[in-house]
């Protein structure tokens, strides 16, 4: 039960077999008030204050006064532990499914941004990029070579003295704003006919290069009987 000080209003829990079968004297922890109460929780009037109801019986030797100091809080019970699990459950699967959304938001994001990587490295991607025709065309734009070169360079080359094979060295630049894929490097060699002599792939020190990034390659090629006149490095298409 819930006693109520009458001298500063303080609230207190009791428990009923607290209090004796006639009742007996209480002391409020905050105001140091006494006051005598029956089994049920009511004050016990004193003689000299009128009383409409009869007077209680009081014990002969009266038990000692219990105090009671609990803190200035709602009397509110606690909620109940499976109720608490309840509301921790729904709060991590909130957050696994917000987690979920976001790593499923990551993988499509990157799966865009590195098409053209992920396309030349992993070839059983390559029939979902065409669903959703992303598949990559390969085109040498936004790839810049520099400091291309052969030794012995091909204007010096004499028809009547070609030496066994030219080294071709050089670097590949990515130009454009995504991450390229350089694995697939493919020369050319051709005559003065614009027809071809020889096809090889050239292996770059890297396969793939961030926007801006530079790699190195070189290569032997081997000579035919017809001297070459022009040299063409280009990314080969994929299958």
């Amino acid at each position: 039960m819930i006693l109520t000080c009458p001298s500063c209003a303080k609230r207190f829990r009791v428990a009923d077999e607290a209090l004796a079968p006639a009742g007996r004297t209480v002391r409020c922890g905050r105001c140091r008030h006494t006051w005598p109460v029956d089994a049920d929780g009511f004050e016990i009037r004193r003689p000299s204050e009128p009383d409409p109801e009869p007077e209680p019986v009081y014990p002969a030797e009266p038990a000692p006064p219990i105090v009671f100091d609990v803190p200035d809080e709602p009397l509110v019970a606690p909620p109940s532990r499976p109720a608490k699990r309840k509301r921790d459950f729904t709060r991590l699967r909130r957050i696994a499914a917000w987690a979920a959304g976001i790593a499923a938001v990551a993988t499509v994001g990157a799966a865009i941004y590195f098409h053209e990587v992920v396309a030349t490295e992993f070839a059983a991607s390559r029939p979902v990029y065409r669903l959703v025709m992303l598949m990559p065309e390969m085109s040498s734009e936004g790839l810049a070579l520099d400091n291309l070169r052969t030794e012995p360079e091909l204007a010096k080359l004499d028809q009547a003295a070609l030496p066994p094979s030219i080294r071709i060295t050089g670097d590949v630049r990515n130009t454009s704003w995504i991450p390229r894929s350089v694995a697939t490097l493919e020369g050319r060699l051709f005559d003065r006919r614009r027809l071809e002599l020889n096809r090889w792939m050239l292996a770059p020190a890297r396969r793939w290069l961030w926007p801006g990034e530079t790699t190195s390659f070189a290569s032997e090629v081997a000579l035919d009987v017809v001297r070459p006149a022009e040299l063409s490095i280009r990314l080969a298409p994929l299958d």
